[in-house]
C-alpha cells in the first residue's frame, strides 16, 4: 500500500499562487522554498516539510514559469518610460487628496520601474558571469582537445614503430630461425595462439639462448626439442 499524500499537487500551486501574490507582492525575487514551506505550515498542513516542496516537480515547474514570466514583465517594464503632462496632471486632481492620490500612484509606477531596471541589472551580471564561466570551460576543452590530439599522434607513431619492430623480428626469425621453434617462440610471446606442436614448448625454454644466458662450450648437442616429430 503507498504511502498517504500529505499535501496534493492542486494544493500545493493554489498556496504557492496565494504566497506569491500575498507574502512576496509577486516579486520573483522574494520567492524562496523554506518561507513557502512555512506558509504551506501555516494553512493547515503541519507535515509538509521543506523537502517535499523542494523535490515536487509540479511547484518547480510553476516557479520556473513565474520566474520566465517576471523576465518578461521586468523587461517590458524598463522600456517604458511615462511622460508627465503637467498641465494636464494639475487640472485632472485640483484638490489635496486627489493630488496626494495622483502623486501616490506615479511614485509607485516609478518604484516598479526602478524595481525592474534592478532586476534586468541582475539578470545581466548573472548573464556576464555565465558566459564568463562558459569562456573558461571553452578554454578548458580546447587545451584537453589539444592534449588528446597530440597525444593520439604520439601514440600512432609509436604503434607504427612497434609495427616495424614486428615485422623486423618476424623476417629475422623467419630467416635465421628453425620455423617450428620460431612459431613456439611467438606463442610464448603471444604473438600466436597456437603451433602445430612439433617443438617441445619446455625444451624451447630450456635451450634457447637469451642475452643473459651462460654460454659454456660443450660438445653436446641440443636434445629434446623435436622429440614430438
Amino acid at each position: 500500500m503507498g504511502r498517504k499524500v500529505k499535501i496534493d499537487d492542486a494544493t500545493l500551486l493554489n498556496l504557492l499562487d496565494q504566497f506569491f501574490a500575498e507574502e512576496c507582492n509577486k516579486d520573483i525575487s522574494k520567492l524562496k522554498i523554506p518561507a513557502f514551506a512555512e506558509f504551506v505550515r501555516q494553512n493547515g498542513y503541519e507535515d509538509v516539510q521543506d523537502y517535499l516542496v523542494r523535490r515536487n516537480t509540479a511547484v518547480r515547474e510553476h516557479i520556473r514559469q513565474l520566474k520566465s514570466n517576471a523576465d518578461t514583465v521586468y523587461q517590458n517594464r524598463a522600456v517604458v518610460f511615462r511622460n508627465l503632462d503637467v498641465e494636464s496632471f494639475l487640472s485632472k486632481n485640483t484638490s489635496p487628496a486627489a493630488l496626494k492620490k495622483a502623486l501616490s500612484e506615479r511614485d509607485n509606477y516609478y518604484q516598479q520601474l526602478a524595481e525592474a531596471a534592478a532586476y534586468c541589472i541582475g539578470k545581466y551580471d548573472e548573464q556576464k558571469e555565465e558566459i564568463k564561466k562558459l569562456a573558461t570551460e571553452k578554454e578548458t576543452l580546447q587545451f584537453e582537445n589539444t592534449s588528446y590530439i597530440t597525444e593520439n599522434k604520439q601514440l600512432k607513431t609509436r604503434l607504427r614503430e612497434n609495427q616495424a619492430e614486428i615485422q623486423k623480428l618476424r623476417t629475422f626469425i623467419d630467416t635465421y630461425v628453425n620455423p617450428e621453434i620460431a612459431n613456439e617462440l611467438l606463442k610464448q610471446e603471444g604473438l600466436l595462439k597456437t603451433t602445430a606442436g612439433i617443438v617441445s614448448a619446455d625444451a624451447v625454454v630450456e635451450n634457447i639462448v637469451r642475452s643473459d644466458s651462460n654460454i659454456a662450450p660443450k660438445n653436446t648437442i641440443v636434445r629434446n626439442l623435436f622429440d614430438k616429430i
